[in-house]
């Protein structure tokens, strides 16, 4: 969302000032907690790595455990 739509946004709550709206936009954007969509996209890669490791761990448990059961039949 842009500064421009965020301040439109802020003006439509009924008591807000106009320097109110300001400085929370001045506050949003000097912010490190906001998250942009790189930072998003990196995360959701990282799990999807970690759940794939996982799946094949999984997968290789269950290969070796129907081979010692077939082993030992």
């Amino acid at each position: 969302m842009s500064e421009i739509a965020l301040y439109n946004l802020l003006r439509k709550i009924p008591d807000a000032t106009d320097d109110e709206a300001k400085e929370a936009i001045a506050d949003i954007a000097s912010s490190k907690e906001v998250a942009t969509k790189a930072d998003l996209k990196t995360s959701l890669a990282e799990l999807e790595i970690r759940l794939i490791k996982q799946i094949y761990a999984v997968a290789g448990i269950i290969i070796a455990a129907v081979g010692l059961m077939i082993k030992f039949l």
